[in-house]
């Protein structure tokens, strides 16, 4: 019974061109259809893809410019306080160390700014060497001291650490 249905539509499909016409165009369209479809998607993934990546950057941005105020703020009040202890070359060396160390943290940042090309081409690697910890500490000090002060804030690090060196990448620590 199947097979006698198929047979006469067969019949049917060569006794009407126009039927089989229509049907090659059917499938035409269908083929022609789910390759837009593929594209479609293709189009969404990276869009979406797109806005991720400028959301990412957005915030990389947003956190560099406040990173940068912070070196910078620390240049701007030790240069003012060096100018105004003109007269004591003790405190206006130990705030020419501090504002070497903000600038050289400000150069870092900037570095970083710069090196985002190969953040985002899977290039970045951090660079870890021996790092003594008060140091740091004491680095990260000097650069927070002006704001610290302008905010009537005090900052106090409780050291409890087995090791005073690590292995890591200081800037980014």
């Amino acid at each position: 019974m199947i097979r006698k249905n198929q047979e006469q539509e067969g019949e049917r499909e060569q006794a009407n061109p126009l039927l089989s016409a229509m049907k090659e165009q059917n499938e035409r369209l269908a083929r022609r259809c789910q390759s837009l479809l593929s594209a479609q998607e293709k189009l969404q993934k990276a869009f979406q893809h797109e806005k991720d990546s400028n959301a990412a950057k957005r915030r990389f941005i947003t956190r560099m410019s406040h990173d940068i105020r912070t070196p910078l703020s620390a240049i701007i009040g030790y240069t003012a306080l060096a100018s105004a202890h003109a007269e004591q070359p003790d405190r206006v060396r130990e705030y020419l160390y501090k504002l070497d160390t903000a600038s050289g943290h400000l150069l870092s940042l900037l570095n970083e700014i710069l090196d985002v090309s190969k953040v985002e081409s899977g290039r970045f690697s951090l660079t870890e060497t021996p790092t003594h910890l008060d140091a740091l500490l004491e680095e990260l000090t000097d650069i927070l001291d002006g704001n610290m002060r302008a905010k009537k804030l005090d900052c106090v690090f409780e050291k409890d650490y087995q090791h005073e060196y690590v292995a890591c990448d200081p800037f980014r620590l």
